[in-house]
């Protein structure tokens, strides 16, 4: 795609409906930008502008479908009994790693 033919930034995020999921690697294959940009940027943009917040998702290991619940902050995560989960996707039953079994992403407001 041309750059000169790319949307601002702004204009992009904007166009989200709130709810909609912003995905930093979509957003940066858009942009041509690292993925470490990506995220500085969304970063930026949800501290500054607040029209966009952190949301991270758990996935499971063994179908690696994103669980339906969405956690807002690392303490809701950290609260959350990560024992024992069903999968309501495959049905298999894991505990989580948050190391290994999250994404983070960015949810408009």
């Amino acid at each position: 795609m041309n750059k000169d033919s790319l949307i601002s930034k702004d204009e992009y995020i904007n166009g989200f409906k709130p709810g909609s999921i912003i995905y930093p690697n979509v957003f940066a294959r858009y942009y041509g930008l690292e993925i470490k940009d990506a995220y500085e940027y969304l970063d930026n943009r949800a501290n500054t502008k607040q029209d966009i917040v952190h949301v991270i998702e758990l996935h499971c290991p063994h179908c690696y479908h994103d669980l339906p619940h969405r956690y807002y902050n690392i303490n809701g995560l950290l609260t959350t009994n990560l024992k024992n989960i069903v999968c309501p996707f495959c049905d298999e039953f894991f505990d989580v790693d948050i190391n290994t079994n999250n994404c983070v992403y960015y949810e408009k407001r």
